[in-house]
């Protein structure tokens, strides 16, 4: 049996994750319900339509193995300028998850014993300019994926749920080499969860 405390403690989690999905959602609705494109995904629609070619390659020699596999993807899944409206939206949602990750990763690493600075942290975190640019460019779709990545990376890394150095090596390096392989400077938010857990943390 659950005590009440824990019970409360699930539902203070439960409304917190709840708000983050409101706030979220609503605020990038206008770029869900709207019809639009940029730059590079005209070049994934010309693709898509002409059934010529692709930017596969381009991605690859660009040192993005595992982006060029998405958008290869993707570009099927597109046939007009609104089918792009459905990608942004799955990229909200990955902002959402790396939202409520970031605030789990607070609570559970004892980052701040303040409750509002758990809560408002990782939202503000979520909406610095550069996920406001990959939510808006529907090719940037899976950058937030590279950053939910270099978060497991540092998770697994630094985990006492796994006794042996080597495991926890190997699952971090795969973690972060799949980040580095979708987009580098996302990668780079490795650096950031290393700062965020050993700098400006309040635990001894």
């Amino acid at each position: 049996m659950k005590s009440q405390t824990e019970k409360i403690s699930e539902v203070t989690y439960s409304n917190t994750y709840l708000m983050y999905a409101l706030i979220i959602f609503i605020g990038f609705s206008p770029i869900v319900f709207s019809h639009y494109a940029f730059m590079d995904d005209y070049t994934t629609l010309y693709h898509s339509l002409s059934g010529e070619g692709s930017t596969f390659q381009w991605d690859i020699l660009s040192g993005r193995p595992s982006y060029a596999v998405f958008r290869y993807i993707y570009q099927g899944f597109v046939h007009n300028i609104e089918d792009f409206s459905y990608v942004r939206a799955f990229t909200v949602v990955t902002v959402f998850i790396y939202c409520s990750l970031l605030h789990y990763f607070i609570k559970m690493r004892g980052i701040t014993k303040s409750k509002e600075v758990a809560f408002y942290l990782p939202f503000f975190l979520s909406l610095n300019p550069a996920i406001l640019v990959f939510t808006a460019w529907a090719t940037c779709f899976p950058f937030i994926i590279a950053m939910i990545s270099a978060l497991f990376s540092y998770q697994a890394l630094t985990t006492t749920k796994i006794s042996r150095i080597a495991l926890r090596l190997i699952a971090s390096v795969t973690l972060i080499v799949f980040s580095f392989s979708i987009y580098q400077p996302a990668g780079l938010t490795f650096l950031f969860f290393v700062f965020l857990d050993n700098c400006i943390s309040e635990k001894k």
